[in-house]
This record gives C-alpha cells, sequence and structure tokens, in this order.
C-alpha cells in the first residue's frame, strides 16, 4: 500500500512538472513574439526627418496600441503570406528607415564607397521605373549581402516575388553601365601609377592574371554537373579570368565557363588574348605555364614562376625568382578578394541554378564597384 501511494505522488509530481514546463514555454513564446513585433514596431518612434527618436508617454502608447496589438492571433504567421505590418504608414517608415540606414554606410550594404554614392543616383537615373532608386538600391544589397528575397521584401514592403523580379530585371542594365568602368588605362597611365614594387625588375610590367571560382548548386542535368565539376574545389563551379594592372585596376574580366576548363583554354574561349597589347609583361602562376607559347605570338612575355623538373631542387636564382613574382603577384589575389566582399560571388555562395544566368552581370558589378573604390597598391 505504501509502494502505491509513492507511486501515485511520484506520478502527480511528475504532471505537475510537465505543467510547469509547458507554461514557462508557452510564456517564452508569447514573449518572444511580442518583442520581435516591439521591434517591427521602432521605426515608427524613428523621426526621419530629424534623425533622432523620441520617447512616447504611458498615455501615447496606450492611445496608439491597444494590448490586442501584442497577442499572438494579431500577428499573421510566416506561413499565411500575408504582411507582417498593419498598415502602409508602418511599411513605408521602415524602408524609409532602412534606405537611410544604408545611405550611412554604403560600403558595409551596397559595397559601393561613400564618397561614391552619386554613382547610386546616376544609375536610378537610367531606369524607367518610377521607383527606380530604390530598385537600384535593392539590387546593390542583394549582390552585396546576399540576402532572402524573403528577408528584403520585409524590408522595403515587396512580396518575395516582387523583389525576384526587381533584381532579374534591374542587374542587366546595371552592368551595363558598368561594363564601362572596365577597360585597360593608357600605357604611360600605367607606368606613371606603377607601384615601387615593380619598378626595379618589372618595370615594363602592363598585366597581372588569375583565375577565380564560384560555387554553384549541383545541376540536376548529367551533362551540366560533368561540364561545372572542378578537380581543383571538388564541388561545381563557374571559373572567370580576372586581369589587372600593376596597381590593382581591373582591366578584364572574362564570361563565366564551367569549373572543368583549364586556365590556358579558358584564356584562350574568353578572347582574354586578344585584349593583350604586344611588348608587355604578364604575371601569372605556374598554371598558366602552356600559355607561354601562345603569348609569343602576341608578342607578349609570360613570367611566371619557374617549374619543378624532375623533382629536382630548385637552384638559388629559382628561389629567389619563385619569391620575387609571387609576392608581386599576390595583389591579384587582393583584387579578387575584394570581389569576393560581394557574398552573391563569394567562394562558397552556392548560387541556385535558377541564378547561374546571372553570375556574369554580378561579376561585372562587382568588377566596376572595385574599379570606384581607392588603389589596391600605394604607389
Amino acid at each position: 500500500m505504501a509502494n502505491t501511494d509513492h507511486v501515485n505522488d511520484l506520478r502527480v509530481a511528475t504532471t505537475g512538472s510537465m505543467k510547469v514546463v509547458e507554461a514557462v514555454s508557452r510564456a517564452a513564446s508569447l514573449a518572444g513574439i511580442k518583442i520581435v513585433y516591439i521591434l517591427l514596431k521602432f521605426p515608427l518612434i524613428y523621426s526621419t526627418s530629424t534623425g533622432s527618436c523620441s520617447q512616447k508617454s504611458s498615455e501615447e502608447w496606450s492611445t496608439s496600441e491597444s494590448s490586442s496589438d501584442y497577442l499572438p492571433s494579431s500577428i499573421p504567421s510566416s506561413d499565411s503570406g500575408k504582411s507582417v505590418f498593419s498598415s502602409a504608414r508602418e511599411k513605408n517608415v521602415l524602408r524609409d528607415s532602412m534606405l537611410e540606414l544604408m545611405k550611412r554606410d554604403t560600403m558595409l550594404f551596397l559595397g559601393v564607397p561613400q564618397n561614391m554614392f552619386f554613382v547610386v543616383e546616376r544609375l536610378a537615373a537610367r531606369l524607367p521605373s518610377r521607383y527606380a532608386y530604390l530598385e537600384v538600391m535593392i539590387t546593390l544589397r542583394k549582390l552585396k549581402l546576399m540576402e532572402s528575397h524573403k528577408l528584403l521584401g520585409y524590408y522595403f514592403g515587396f512580396g518575395k516575388g516582387k523583389i525576384s523580379k526587381i533584381f532579374r530585371e534591374t542587374l542587366p542594365t546595371i552592368s551595363e553601365c558598368f561594363k564601362e568602368l572596365i577597360y585597360t588605362p593608357e600605357r604611360q597611365n600605367i607606368a606613371l601609377n606603377l607601384p615601387m614594387a615593380f619598378r626595379y625588375e618589372y618595370f615594363d610590367t602592363t598585366d597581372v592574371v588569375d583565375a577565380f571560382e564560384i560555387q554553384v548548386q549541383k545541376p540536376s542535368n548529367a551533362k551540366f554537373q560533368m561540364l561545372t565539376f572542378s578537380a581543383y574545389k571538388v564541388c561545381n563551379t563557374v571559373k572567370y579570368i580576372v586581369n589587372i594592372t600593376a596597381d590593382g585596376f581591373i582591366t578584364f574580366v572574362s564570361k563565366g565557363y564551367g569549373g572543368r576548363i583549364s586556365d590556358v583554354a579558358l584564356c584562350q574561349a574568353s578572347g582574354y588574348l586578344d585584349t593583350l597589347r604586344p611588348g608587355g609583361k604578364l604575371l601569372a602562376d605556374r598554371g598558366f605555364k602552356h600559355l607561354d607559347m601562345v603569348l609569343t605570338t602576341h608578342g607578349v612575355t609570360l613570367v611566371r614562376p619557374p617549374s619543378i623538373k624532375n623533382k629536382e631542387p630548385m637552384s638559388n636564382k629559382e628561389c629567389s625568382d619563385t619569391k620575387k613574382i609571387a609576392a608581386l603577384r599576390i595583389h591579384v589575389e587582393r583584387a579578387i578578394g575584394r570581389l569576393r566582399c560581394f557574398a552573391f560571388i563569394a567562394p562558397h555562395s552556392t548560387v541556385p541554378v535558377p541564378m547561374i544566368p546571372l553570375l556574369d552581370m554580378a561579376v561585372i558589378v562587382a568588377c566596376g564597384l572595385t574599379n570606384l573604390a581607392p588603389l589596391l597598391i600605394r604607389v
């Protein structure tokens, strides 16, 4: 009998504990929803005209929002397809606050240097849309931060379908404009801006070349899987060739090719060799060693680290040359590193298959914005 009473007491205690846990969980979820809703309401007390925050009294809060506004039933779920905003005013205030925040740190949100923000306004002037300025801001932010369409829709008061349409329709126009920022300067200008590190032994260097790859989702088509698989990255990628001057100015970027292609074949297929001018020197790594004979016909000298032959140790001169060339060629890696700051074309961004056709335009925009940034190397 005593054992039975002990078991009953234990069952009652366990049931009571479960009820307490459920109550705490329910309170936590309600508190979480309330906090999220308060954060969404916060822009209402931010004055966009004065740039300052104003406090509301308890009477103002009680008259502006009722207690039912904070109940979970008044907040649509993310799966319902409804807007999280209860009025158009909330949507517009959050959008204006977000645009103001982006203007304060254009490099962080857009990849545009602060002193070059006027370029965004020039781009908006070329678009026929009524909301051209907003569409340019959304597109550049998508390239820089790779945020989901749903999140961008919350920030700017659109549905995710509308954000996707804006991105696909605005990016081609922006890329056409930024093509004008990717060009080959005159040889005299290259010589005037030649960094000190090049002026002793490599004063006639005009170009530094390298390749970079962007991971994409694995295509369902077996042929495309084969063409995009990179043995170097061990994943499906799209590959590009980028060329810079000695001071880091991007002069050429190729179209994207499947990651299977070699560096030499990419140089030949992309038309890169036709952009080289006779009489210059081209710095490259060992992956471009088979390009030497092709460059000779174009009147260009290939400068690359010496190759190891028959596993023999390199001589002192070969070791010295390798260090010198590697120290100079690292600047093209730094230029590519600037491109990688755009999350849309980051090494492991895993671009969805439907967005792969947009990669070429995204790379062009990133290269154009990189050329607007301060010099990569001090002269």
